[in-house]
């Protein structure tokens, strides 16, 4: 018995709670079965004849909390998946410099799962292609609460981290350095970087608002910026993570992105 195992019963409870056919069951039926499921797990580990099995099995039957939430008078939360989310990046405009930008933005928001106002307080240095990661330095860039944050990229599609690097490489060519904001205003890209001093990032969040608005364009849905994080974090709750990783936050759980981008092709 694999932790892979036990994640594939976790999953198979968790489309039943989501069924709409003959095999639904009830938020109380899914909790009680994965109750009884970890005592058992957890009874099991603890025979001599079993002791090479991971000792960390029951955890991985951990339900997300919204599986076990009523329903009742909560409007559902809208998101894309990871796949939707790269067609709309795909169907992105690229023909001028703001659209790049729109691209850069729309990318590198569900790469880090990063806040909109976080995004366009960025600067070039903070971005770091070769190693797949941001740093969410809180003493120059916007940042909830004041933290700061080295986030490993997470593992989506890699469409999403080469149109970031395509980005950079661009500001690269036009002179940009390290110390200039990730996404100038519209005006400087299009007069192009003076001699003066860095370039400071944007003032608002307005540029990604309107990036997910254009991403959406002919879209059936329309999405806003902070629905990046909940398409992450719906990945999260897909996965057979162990107890403290569920307890984590996403701010916190964003340090282990580097980890589960190498555990990506075992975890699928």
């Amino acid at each position: 018995m694999t932790r892979a195992d036990v994640g594939a019963v976790r999953s198979t409870l968790l489309e039943m709670r989501n069924s709409h056919d003959d095999g639904q069951k009830s938020r109380s039926t899914v909790a009680h079965m994965s109750s009884h499921i970890r005592d058992f797990l957890s009874w099991l580990l603890k025979l001599d004849r079993f002791e090479a099995l991971p000792k960390d099995l029951a955890d991985y039957m951990q339900l997300p909390r919204a599986a076990l939430q009523k329903g009742i008078g909560r409007q559902q939360r809208q998101y894309p998946d990871l796949d939707e989310a790269e067609m709309l990046l795909r169907r992105m405009p690229k023909q001028t410099a703001t659209d790049r930008r729109a691209r850069a933005m729309f990318a590198l928001t569900f790469l880090a799962a990063l806040r909109a106002d976080t995004v366009t307080s960025l600067r070039i240095k903070h971005v770091d292609v070769d190693a797949g990661r941001v740093l969410q330095d809180a003493s120059v860039t916007r940042t909830k609460n004041g933290k700061s944050l080295e986030i490993g990229w997470f593992p989506v599609p890699p469409s999403f981290s080469d149109e970031t690097a395509d980005w950079l490489a661009w500001l690269s060519k036009k002179g940009f350095g390290g110390e200039d904001a990730l996404l100038p205003e519209a005006a400087i890209l299009h007069a192009g970087k003076s001699k003066q001093g860095p370039v400071d990032p944007m003032s608002s969040k307005h540029a990604v608002d309107v990036a997910f608005r254009t991403a959406c364009v002919g879209h059936v849905q329309r999405y806003s910026p902070h629905a990046a994080r909940h398409t992450i974090k719906a990945e999260m709750d897909k996965r057979p993570l162990t107890m403290e990783q569920r307890k984590a936050s996403l701010s916190d759980y964003r340090r282990v992105g580097h980890q589960l981008a190498r555990t990506a092709v075992q975890i699928r």
